[in-house]
């Protein structure tokens, strides 16, 4: 008989904070995240080989940062602090 692990309630849910196309704001953006201990992944919107991301690293290509919903509020917050999203 299988057996299957149960879905902890406790386990963040991932939600989308921005999408960005520079970079260097992206860099910007994952350390103030990462001073701030909010947990955090990035995920290209386009494309995730690793070929195409050198051939196109100058072309927009979106890339998405997520975080916990429960730091959703305060990482927000913190992009405002720096001007990456307007202030609401």
């Amino acid at each position: 008989m299988l057996k299957f692990k149960n879905i902890d309630e406790h386990e963040p849910k991932f939600v989308e904070l921005i999408s960005v196309i520079d970079r260097l704001k992206l860099g910007g953006i994952i350390g103030i995240l990462e001073d701030n201990n909010i947990p955090h992944f990035e995920e290209s919107s386009q494309m995730n080989d690793s070929t195409a991301q050198v051939i196109y690293a100058n072309v927009g290509v979106g890339i998405r940062v997520y975080v916990p919903d429960e730091d959703l509020d305060r990482a927000k917050e913190l992009l405002m602090s720096i001007g990456e999203l307007p202030i609401e």
